[in-house]
């Protein structure tokens, strides 16, 4: 009984290991970035210029 329970409690540490791993590659951007360059690109354009035509010119 007891050693049952030792090998459900390092399978259940594995799975959440490998949980914790997933989690952090997901939240990464720098994988985004690796996957999809140009989609990565463009949005950062697309932002840049956005933020440029609301800050960029004074309003009288």
């Amino acid at each position: 009984m007891a050693l049952e329970i030792r090998g459900r409690r390092a399978r259940l540490g594995r799975h959440i290991a490998e949980l914790e791993h997933k989690l952090h590659e997901t939240a990464d951007w720098r994988n985004y970035v690796r996957r999809e360059p140009l989609a990565m690109l463009a949005a950062t354009f697309g932002i840049g210029l956005r933020l440029a035509l609301l800050f960029g010119k004074s309003r009288s």
